[in-house]
């Protein structure tokens, strides 16, 4: 498996998020830790994941041997509203007592004014988790426009260290200009299979980690082979 320096500690290039039922899940994790995969997506509060099959999975390993992340589901307008409850529901069912990364998720239209409403407190909160080291690295994710992520990087620009970027076909030009201004890294999400963007993306130093949605043993093993 192939290794990037991150903040001082070891990330594996290849990252897993499991998008099928609890069977298929609760074996994956257990091919990918062999294979020298240590970022896991929990895919906690968000749907097409069974983070609670991945989750178990991974509980049967030492906890610092591999690296947890989720993310705040700001889709949910009622999420906003009660960000500590959220929080930790999220931990307890996931079953850990921190996450390694966690994220804003999707940035965009639907979302931004939620997590810029100081009223709301969702930043404060998650803020608050971090120096509490209940989340080691916050940062982001988004798949919309370039506009409402902006906003939302003048604000607490600053303060993010990663932005989870899906690469779907869509020009993220922008996207790449505004984390490159703000000196963020990028972590890129492959939604299917494409060998040809996986090694392009492998390829350029940009990108600090390649998130792959993984279906089943085979599609894993075919990703696991171009990291070696």
């Amino acid at each position: 498996m192939i290794y990037n320096e991150y903040k001082r500690e070891k990330l594996s290039a290849l990252g897993l998020r499991i998008t099928d039922g609890a069977g298929t899940a609760a074996g994956l994790p257990e091919i990918a830790v062999s294979a020298g995969v240590n970022y896991y997506e929990s895919g906690c509060g968000s749907s097409g994941s069974d983070f609670k099959a991945v989750c178990g999975a991974l509980s049967r390993h030492p906890r610092e041997g591999f690296l947890l992340a989720a993310g705040f589901p700001g889709h949910d307008p009622l999420n906003t509203e009660k960000a500590d409850a959220v929080f930790e529901t999220q931990l307890k069912e996931c079953g850990v007592s921190y996450f390694d990364f966690y994220a804003f998720e999707d940035v965009s239209e639907a979302t931004v004014n939620g997590y810029l409403n100081f009223e709301y407190g969702v930043f404060d909160h998650l803020m608050k988790q971090r120096v509490d080291k209940r989340i080691r690295h916050l940062g982001l994710s988004t798949n919309g426009a370039a506009a409402p992520l902006k906003r939302f990087l003048d604000s607490y620009g600053q303060f993010m260290e990663f932005c989870r970027v899906k690469f779907d076909g869509r020009d993220n030009k922008d996207t790449s200009e505004l984390l490159k201004r703000f000196m963020i890294p990028v972590f890129a999400e492959i939604p299917e299979f494409d060998e040809s963007l996986v090694k392009s993306l492998k390829e350029n130093p940009g990108i600090s980690l390649i998130i792959a949605n993984v279906k089943d043993a085979e599609q894993l093993n075919k990703y696991v082979e171009i990291f070696k």
